[in-house]
């Protein structure tokens, strides 16, 4: 006996519409194919290690070089997974 199995999504397939493709930072991209995940704030990191983002490139950087009991050290660029 072959039973067919209809989830709610196979039921709504046709409300579903077409959008636009999204459009990622060719180096957030890079740091997500090479591990880098977001945190709870969407900074990309891999362990410890955040990703500054400078005027001639980036730097990676440890997290205790960022912030202190929660609070940022200075005025630093990290690389956001919205950007």
């Amino acid at each position: 006996m072959k039973v067919n199995i209809t989830t709610k999504l196979d039921r709504n397939i046709d409300d579903l519409s077409i959008t636009s493709p999204l459009l990622i930072n060719e180096k957030v991209v890079f740091f997500l194919e090479n591990g880098y995940t977001p945190d709870e704030y969407g900074y990309l990191h891999k362990g410890d290690n955040y990703i500054k983002v400078l005027k001639e490139g980036i730097r990676i950087i440890n997290k205790k070089d960022v912030w202190v009991r929660g609070i940022a050290k200075e005025d630093i660029e990290l690389l956001h997974v919205d950007d």
